[in-house]
């Protein structure tokens, strides 16, 4: 990987990043996980790590590449796959819910967060009704994944976290 691409990716994190902060409010510390500690060895997993007045229920993954488009979700191709198989491994090292933040390039792609159906559900509640989206992988099988806009996540009350626990 270029430094081009290490230093896009980083940026994407630290965006990622604030907007959870924000999200969370003051009473949360939102951070960046060093590099060598991101694969659950020191009890940590994903991209960016959280100390809050509760466990963060989420191993928060991001990914920002110009190979990816929304519409390859629904093809089976594209980078997808990948992340979504790194996003789960990571957290289930550690027993949080995955949580994948990606964007394509450009505004024809705009961010959007993957997470298992049934935790979006239980997060997002019926406004996540609207947004359920058929992921489906190479080999044709329908993945039990929820994609919507990352904003609609921003959104939504931080405080619904409570009901993943």
């Amino acid at each position: 990987m270029g430094k081009r691409s290490r230093d896009k990716g980083a940026t994407w994190e630290r965006a990622v990043a604030r907007a959870l902060q924000f999200w969370l409010g003051s009473d949360w510390h939102v951070y960046r996980i060093q590099a060598d500690r991101q694969q659950g060895q020191k009890g940590e997993a994903g991209d960016i790590g959280f100390r809050g007045p509760f466990a963060f229920p989420f191993a928060v993954e991001a990914k920002h590449s110009k190979s990816f488009r929304a519409g390859q979700l629904w093809k089976g191709s594209g980078p997808f796959m990948t992340w979504w198989a790194q996003a789960t491994d990571q957290a289930e090292i550690v027993g949080l819910e995955p949580m994948l933040v990606l964007k394509g390039n450009g505004y024809e792609c705009p961010a959007l967060v993957a997470m298992r159906t049934p935790t979006a559900r239980r997060l997002m509640g019926k406004a996540a009704l609207w947004g359920k989206q058929r992921i489906f992988s190479p080999d044709d099988s329908e993945l039990d994944v929820m994609v919507f806009r990352f904003d609609d996540l921003l959104n939504h009350p931080s405080c619904c976290l409570r009901e993943i626990l």
